[in-house]
């Protein structure tokens, strides 16, 4: 499991395994994850997945996909993506690995950035992903399970990752060049994704306010019904599911490091009664915030 930091506007900083070799491996375990889910958020690293067992619903900029055992994603630089294991499946286990274009090359003006970098990180394509049986699906597929199976202590871990991320990237673009010679597949509207970040980050700023719908929607400049549909296209939820589950999360949060009441909890997280975010809680957790924190 990769440990997740989250800053306000939904941006993931991926932690390395070393800073002098910054990439990031890792299986995300949806069975360990609160409701299976692994929330909205991007970061500026590519990432590939290949999907090891169970299934997923798996949504990059707002499109989602019902994903199988050995399907693959890819996921461009700065695209808002999310995943959830889909409904009565267990043991949904999906392989992680995210890079920057640093890794292989840090001089922007050389060939390799110019030729085979700039090209996806200047084209607003969120990325693809692939399903079925087909040939490029079984050959990034075969990359990304080598690139599982390499052992992170053993001999020449480095080289031999190197070498497997340069075939899965020239595979990559192989496949990018001919669906969509321009790279503009799905491209992404920037303007509705920025609305999204900016309720979101509204949100989490306020949220122990008294806030409403028409408060949210003012934080994006959009009416009531623009503000639902940016926001489930790419969160999957309405902004007041979202809410609530965001102050639900920050009163766990208090329960298990503070020792201040249920009733002062609720209060600070937002909610006007104690009754109704104890029922909410219970709906949440299983389990009432007083059990929650003696556990």
């Amino acid at each position: 499991m990769r440990n997740f930091q989250i800053d306000h506007t939904l941006k993931e900083s991926l932690t390395y395994h070393s800073e002098t070799f910054p990439i990031e491996t890792c299986v995300d375990r949806y069975d360990l994850l609160p409701d299976h889910t692994l929330n909205c958020h991007w970061h500026d690293e590519f990432e590939f997945g290949l999907l090891l067992s169970g299934e997923l619903d798996y949504s990059i900029s707002g499109y989602q996909t019902r994903l199988q055992r050995g399907d693959c994603v890819f996921i461009n630089s700065g695209t808002m993506h999310m995943a959830q294991q889909a409904p009565g499946c267990h043991n949904a286990n999906m392989f992680i690995i995210a890079f920057s274009h640093a890794f292989l090359t840090e001089n922007m003006d050389g060939v390799i950035y110019q030729k085979y970098f700039r090209p996806a990180l200047k084209n607003p394509f969120p990325g693809f992903v692939l399903t079925g049986e087909s040939e490029v699906r079984e050959e990034i597929a075969s990359y990304l399970t080598e690139l599982y199976q390499l052992e992170t202590e053993g001999e020449q871990y480095e080289l031999l990752c190197i070498s497997l991320l340069c075939r899965l990237w020239g595979v990559t673009l192989s496949y990018l060049n001919r669906i969509s010679p321009d790279l503009g597949i799905q491209l992404i509207d920037r303007t509705s994704e920025e609305r999204a970040k900016a309720i979101m980050y509204y949100i989490r700023q306020h949220y122990s306010e008294g806030i409403t719908i028409e408060s949210i929607s003012r934080s994006a400049n959009v009416s009531q019904s623009e503000c639902f549909r940016s926001f489930k296209k790419y969160t999957q939820k309405t902004p007041v599911t979202y809410l609530n589950e965001y102050r639900l999360a920050q009163a766990a949060k208090r329960l298990r490091e503070s020792s201040a009441s249920v009733t002062e909890i609720s209060s600070a997280c937002g909610f006007s009664h104690s009754s109704y975010f104890c029922k909410l809680f219970k709906e949440k957790y299983g389990i009432s915030p007083t059990k929650f924190r003696k556990s």
